[in-house]
């Protein structure tokens, strides 16, 4: 037969078994719960994501200054086209020999 001691000593036994068991069953359905969480998440800042529909209607390969349309509601730019400045070569650009210094590229509007 088995003492009161040894008995004490099954029961704490299983009690700390049942403690971890239950501990690793809370952190698992923390994990899958925070899971779940940032996947609907996800889905749900798809879903409501609006497209930006470019009001700018310069073609490309024009010269083109940014406007209004070319930015969102928050000020963030848009537009795809980079922003390019009308330039005409003139005698600053060149030096004495005729050798064009000028880093810009001559556009004809």
């Amino acid at each position: 037969m088995s003492t009161g001691r040894e008995r004490m000593s099954k029961l704490l036994l299983i009690y700390k078994k049942r403690t971890q068991y239950v501990a690793l069953l809370i952190f698992m359905a923390m994990v899958v719960g925070l899971g779940v969480t940032a996947i609907l998440k996800q889905n749900g800042v798809a879903m409501t994501h609006t497209e930006v529909v470019l009001d700018c209607h310069a073609a490309p390969g024009v010269a083109h200054t940014h406007n209004a349309d070319c930015y969102d509601d928050n000020g963030n730019l848009v537009c795809p086209l980079p922003e390019v400045e009308l330039h005409t070569h003139d005698d600053s650009c060149y030096t004495e020999s005729r050798e064009l210094v000028c880093g810009l590229v001559e556009s004809e509007g």
